[in-house]
């Protein structure tokens, strides 16, 4: 039996292949917290689709950073693939650009500073089965 539970609130995106929802994570005596979920399209996605979104999870899941994004866990709901992912509260890049127009230096130089930071992890980051980098 499943001890957890995913209550999914609104939709925070929407893509190609599917939604990213807010939504909370019930589990067991009372445990609850907002997360990130990534909902696969009702539309008969390939195989193909299925299996990159897996694999993107499975990465996700090995890297540890402060900019990198934290997946939980890779389940289904409602018989449909889902990630399960921590929710970050903000707002994106693209909303931000049209609130504000160009970013003045001190502020696009530390966001280049993280993103750089994150990539460099992301390159970086050992397999724990070769102890190779993973070259995400």
């Amino acid at each position: 039996m499943e001890s957890r539970e995913l209550e999914l609130l609104r939709p925070l995106g929407q893509g190609g292949f599917g939604t990213v929802w807010l939504a909370k994570l019930h589990g067991r005596d009372g445990f609850s917290r907002r997360v990130a979920v990534k909902l696969m399209k009702d539309t008969g996605a390939s195989p193909d689709v299925i299996a990159r979104q897996r694999d993107e999870a499975r990465l996700l899941g090995l890297l540890q950073h402060p900019h990198i994004v934290q997946v939980f866990d890779l389940t289904e709901h409602n018989g449909l693939p889902a990630v399960i992912m921590e929710f970050v509260e903000g707002v994106d890049a693209a909303t931000l650009l049209k609130q504000t127009g160009a970013l003045p230096l001190h502020v696009a130089v530390p966001i280049a500073a993280a993103v750089a930071g994150a990539l460099d992890a992301g390159w970086n980051a050992l397999s724990p089965v070769s102890e190779r980098p993973l070259h995400v």
